[in-house]
């Protein structure tokens, strides 16, 4: 079996297109499905998604415990805690396909700290997709799925050698990273 990750950031409590990211985890059969913070809450600086519900992003994150991983962003609160049935970390580091990796939101100052120990780092909070790699150290942004100020409702196949950005709606690729 082939494993690979689905990485998605910034929902801000739209269920419509977590619905989506949902539907592309289970139709394409990933392995795990991790989340780069700003669940449920649009924040002060974010016009909120049309079909903005928190509740029933909690919902659907909760039936799916099992298979998440999920970062704290900068809009998540005590509350989220306490009703979400799955652990929310500061940062996740892990080892996939014999690379170090790293999960954060992005909007803390970690990225020399994470550098230094890490082939990969993934992080979202800017709301646009992108990969870049600086010396030996590729960095990835899956954008937003609900509110990209790019021109994609994006999110990221993570694969042996592989990563991919795609599109939500269309499911075109939008750039990748052989490595």
């Amino acid at each position: 079996m082939n494993e690979k990750y689905l990485i998605i950031s910034d929902i801000h409590g739209s269920p419509s297109f977590l619905e989506k990211a949902l539907n592309i985890y289970v139709k394409e059969k990933y392995n795990k499905l991790f989340i780069l913070g700003d669940l449920f809450y649009s924040g002060a600086r974010n016009i909120p998604p049309i079909d903005y519900s928190p509740i029933k992003v909690v919902e659907l994150l909760n039936s799916r415990y099992q298979d998440i991983i999920v970062v704290k962003g900068n809009c998540e609160s005590d509350v989220d805690l306490m009703v979400s049935k799955f652990p929310i970390f500061e940062i996740y580091s892990t080892i996939l396909f014999d690379k170090k990796v790293a999960f954060y939101h992005g909007h803390q100052n970690y990225k020399s700290d994470l550098s230094r120990y890490n082939d990969i780092i993934f992080t979202g909070h800017t709301h646009i997709s992108m990969i870049q790699k600086e010396g030996s150290v590729i960095y990835v942004n899956p954008g937003s799925i609900s509110l990209p100020k790019d021109e994609h409702h994006s999110y990221i196949s993570f694969e042996k050698g592989k990563i991919t950005i795609f599109d939500l709606e269309s499911f075109k690729e939008i750039n990748k990273i052989i490595f």
